[in-house]
């Protein structure tokens, strides 16, 4: 009687199959070749994207309907906090700007400003319209990477230099982080530049400038024509927050 081992023995064929023969010479050297050359393009895309560059992103302007920035003035002048809030949207021609409100005491002053794929662009303070619209971030430069701006404010002939000095460390009330500065140069400010810091998911988290803008309300006296703004409160609307 068989058993059920010799069975399916019989079934499969008692016949012995030899092992399957190895690659050898060209083909194996060609098939091993192959597999190392997969291996190194791996290597080098996951190296390409770990090296890349670091680049200022939509991420370091997050801005929305509610959004509210608090700064502290640090530069020993007797200025009030400076708040910056994000009050509504509204069209400038046919561009669509959120409507930030800057408030410095009694002062206030509105900026409309637009979001675009290239970058935040300003399309009006106050009543002064920029012609065109002014860059003054542009998103995805790199350190050293620099752009221009040359228009009309308010019907005012101005030129605007920025550059990406790329990321430093820095220490505002609100915390510590590596932000990326952006460099702002303009034909009239004689007496300095002035830096923004930005941090991704924060924003502008320090303004520094060593001479007013034309947009601020005038220096009181006995008090330096220069300003230095650290963020010490950021929040959001509630439905929009981490």
């Amino acid at each position: 009687m068989r058993t059920v081992a010799s069975l399916w023995s019989h079934r499969r064929g008692s016949k012995h199959r030899a092992p399957a023969k190895r690659a050898s010479g060209p083909r194996r050297w060609l098939r091993l070749s192959l597999r190392g050359l997969l291996l190194l393009v791996s290597v080098c895309a996951f190296l390409s994207w770990y090296l890349r560059p670091q680049t200022l992103d939509p991420s370091y302007f997050p801005i929305g309907v509610g959004y509210r920035w608090v700064y502290q003035e640090t530069a020993g002048s007797s200025l009030d906090d400076v708040v910056f809030e994000v009050i509504g949207t509204e069209k400038v021609g046919q561009a669509e700007c959120f409507v930030v409100r800057r408030t410095i005491g009694d002062h206030q002053v509105k900026f409309y400003v637009e979001v675009a794929d290239s970058g935040v662009l300003i399309h009006r303070v106050g009543d002064e319209f920029y012609r065109p619209a002014y860059r003054q971030f542009a998103f995805y430069s790199k350190l050293d990477d620099e752009w221009n701006w040359s228009g009309t404010i308010g019907g005012h002939p101005e030129r605007y230099w920025c550059r990406n000095n790329g990321k430093q460390p820095i220490s505002v009330p609100m915390g510590q982080w590596d932000a990326f500065w952006v460099n702002q140069e303009s034909q009239t400010s004689d007496l300095g530049d002035t830096d923004f810091c930005l941090v991704k998911k924060v924003g502008v988290v320090r303004i520094k400038a060593k001479y007013p803008d034309r947009h601020d309300p005038p220096p009181r006296p006995n008090e330096k024509p220069h300003f230095d703004w650290q963020l010490k409160e950021f929040s959001r609307t509630p439905a929009e927050s981490d």
